[in-house]
């Protein structure tokens, strides 16, 4: 839904979320690391200039680190 936030409080090197459209549309969702939008350096296979479209019900790669470490 439009305006919702999911957080995570996680220690990894990868971040993975299996998420799916609520319609039978894409949806834009918004990523960000340690409360800053995901860089070029950080982000997942998934994640372009901070956002991954979310068109199927699928496994999404949202950040990819250079090392594991404590992050939100």
């Amino acid at each position: 839904t439009k305006g919702n936030k999911l957080v995570f409080n996680f220690e990894a090197k990868n971040v993975y979320v299996v998420m799916r459209p609520t319609t039978n549309s894409s949806v834009s969702v918004n990523i960000a690391l340690d409360g800053k939008p995901v860089s070029v350096g950080t982000a997942g296979k998934d994640s372009i200039q901070g956002f991954v479209n979310v068109d199927l019900d699928r496994l999404y790669h949202l950040i990819s680190l250079p090392e594991a470490g404590r992050h939100i």
